[in-house]
Formats: C-alpha cells, sequence, structure tokens
C-alpha cells in the first residue's frame, strides 16, 4: 500500500506493537495474563451473556480496575449506551452496566405491555369477526388500521 511519509507516520504512532499475535479472545486461558489483559479477556469470553457479565463486574478483581481499562472493556463489548453512560455520569463499569440493565428491564416491560396491548387489541378484532361485524363497524368501534384487520384475518 503506498501512504505518504506524514500517513505512515501518523498510522504507526496510533498502533502498538504488541508482543502476542492478534487472537480471538473466545480461545484465550484469561488467567495466562497478569495484566488489565486477564479481566479483558474474561469479559469479552462473557460477552454474549449479560447475567455473566454482570456477576463477573461484580468481582473483586473487576471493582479494581483502572478507568482506562474500564472503558477499553467497554467499548470493545460493543455496549455503546455502556461507555457513554460511563462517560457521561462518572460511573465505575459495574455501576454503569447496573444501571443499563434496569434499563433494559424497564423498556423490555414496556415492550411486553405494548405486543400484549397488541394481542389483546387483535383478539378483541378476532372475535368481532367471528360475531359477523362488518369491517366499518370493527374499525370504526377499534380505530384499527387496515393492516390490523387483516392480521386478524379480515
Amino acid at each position: 500500500m503506498r501512504t505518504s511519509a506524514e500517513s505512515r507516520s501518523l498510522l504507526w504512532s496510533n498502533l502498538r506493537d504488541y508482543d502476542f499475535p492478534l487472537i480471538e479472545a473466545d480461545f484465550v486461558d484469561p488467567d495466562s495474563y497478569k495484566t488489565d489483559l486477564k479481566e479483558f479477556f474474561k469479559a469479552m469470553q462473557c460477552r454474549k451473556d449479560r447475567e455473566k457479565l454482570k456477576l463477573l463486574f461484580q468481582t473483586e478483581e473487576f471493582q479494581n480496575l483502572c478507568p482506562e481499562t474500564e472503558r477499553v472493556i467497554a467499548r470493545h463489548l460493543h455496549i455503546m449506551r455502556l461507555s457513554k453512560m460511563m462517560k457521561k455520569e462518572e460511573l465505575p463499569m459495574c455501576k454503569a452496566f447496573d444501571e443499563l440493565m434496569k434499563e433494559e428491564r424497564r423498556e423490555g416491560k414496556r415492550e411486553g405491555k405494548q405486543q400484549g396491548r397488541r394481542e389483546e387489541r387483535l383478539r378483541i378484532i378476532r372475535q368481532m369477526v367471528k360475531e359477523g361485524l362488518d369491517e366499518t363497524s370493527i374499525s370504526r368501534i377499534t380505530k384499527c388500521t387496515r393492516e390490523e384487520l387483516v392480521a386478524a384475518g379480515r
């Protein structure tokens, strides 16, 4: 790749030369590291299981991480809201993660309630269809859309 000397200088100043090859976090034994990489790899291995991640963040080794390591872990977990929450509210990672989990539970409850309302609405529309009411009456009474009528089997 041809780049200018200035671009190469900028590139090399931002790339680190690590003593290990690029590796996939899932296949690493975190206990073989004595630095913050140990916690980094442990977090990456729990990235798909929020409950495991939460328990991991509550351990003593994660309670004592430096803020830079916490930010790196948050960014690599691809949980942008966690990174933003840590930065905005100046919270340690474990507390920010707890807040994020609470927010997600609240959002999930809201979505569940909305889904329940939609299902109930469709159930009522189906019942009205079953009772023989015409589309115009059903639409007027329930204020449903054409898509809801179709979804209800009309």
